[in-house]
């Protein structure tokens, strides 16, 4: 009686909402009735223009303008169109399409696995026959077998979460040692690096040493050659130094000679500064002479002409005393 009543309406209730969340995928709350529609035809091989479907579109969305429908207005409309299917004697037709003796050897088949699949269908293809038909009890009790096994799935789904989590913790774990070990080896990378450095630097330290010896053999080779050519200057120094002394006493005996040399200078340029002074006299007295030997040469030029003009009176008297005689 009143528990079968409630029994029956508890699992109406709970097929309904497995359809509606079959038909709201992306968990929002509200479905279009066209989709609706579209998965009881999917799901009954009907056109949701003709028989029942049609009126249950007429219900949902009578100007077929595309409109969303919540739960509850799924639920109320749902129920309403059961009710009249229940009063117009379409459970009969309904039972002779749904071939309910297939469907029950598919459940008697199915694993734990397949039963909220298998609710899915019964509850959208036969959901006015399960509320309806003589054999409506049998279902409802087929439905709480596969509630108390969605309930184990769920139980199953708790540990999973649980080992999830404790997965996550360890991830996390094994994520920080990663952290950790990756901190560790660019650590020894930046090692690795460094002792590259410092073997270049080894290697160039290497070679500037082996450089420096080579250096260093080259100018003990040069210091011994610096040795020699040394030997050799101060061997020349000695030399030059004996020189030096020989110059030095030619430089004494040069400058003694000098100062005789200066005392004769000093003496002869008196001389010759006498020398001068009388030649100067003398050249006055030579000057002197020579005009006077030009003017004897201007008077014996002078007396030659009148020689000349007297021998040639001479002539001319003895010519004509010659005549004068003949």
């Amino acid at each position: 009686g009143e528990e079968e009543k409630i029994t029956h309406t508890f699992s109406e209730e709970h097929l309904l909402n497995i359809t509606f969340e079959a038909c709201d995928t992306t968990g929002r709350g509200e479905v279009m009735a066209s989709t609706v529609m579209q998965y009881l035809q999917s799901m009954t091989s009907q056109s949701p223009e003709q028989g029942r479907l049609s009126r249950l579109y007429d219900m949902l969305d009578p100007d077929r303008k595309g409109v969303f429908v919540n739960r509850d207005v799924f639920q109320a409309t749902m129920k309403r169109w059961i009710s009249q299917c229940s009063q117009d004697c379409y459970l009969e037709n309904v039972y002779q399409r749904l071939e309910w003796c297939n469907i029950s050897k598919t459940l008697a088949k199915a694993t734990v696995l397949d039963f909220p699949r298998i609710a899915l269908v019964v509850t959208v293809s036969h959901v006015s026959f399960l509320m309806y038909s003589s054999e409506s009890r049998d279902m409802i009790s087929t439905v709480a077998d596969l509630r108390h096994a969605n309930h184990s799935l769920s139980e199953q789904n708790s540990s999973l979460l649980k080992a999830v989590e404790a997965c996550d913790e360890k991830n996390l774990q094994l994520t920080a040692e990663v952290s950790k070990l990756k901190r560790k080896l660019m650590s020894t990378q930046r090692s690795a690096v460094s002792f590259e450095s410092l073997s270049e630097e080894l290697d160039e330290a290497r070679r500037l040493i082996k450089d420096s010896q080579e250096r260093a053999c080259r100018i003990k080779t040069y210091n011994n050659k610096l040795k020699k050519e040394n030997e050799c200057l101060r061997a020349q120094i000695q030399l030059l130094e004996e020189v030096n002394e020989k110059l030095a006493q030619e430089k004494s005996f040069n400058k003694t000679c000098l100062a005789k040399l200066m005392k004769m200078q000093s003496e002869m340029r008196k001389e010759l500064d006498e020398t001068h002074v009388l030649l100067a006299s003398k050249d006055r007295e030579i000057t002197q002479k020579t005009m006077l030997i030009e003017e004897l040469k201007f008077s014996q030029m002078e007396n030659h002409r009148i020689i000349e003009g007297m021998y040639s009176e001479v002539q001319r008297l003895q010519e004509n005393a010659r005549h004068g005689l003949l």
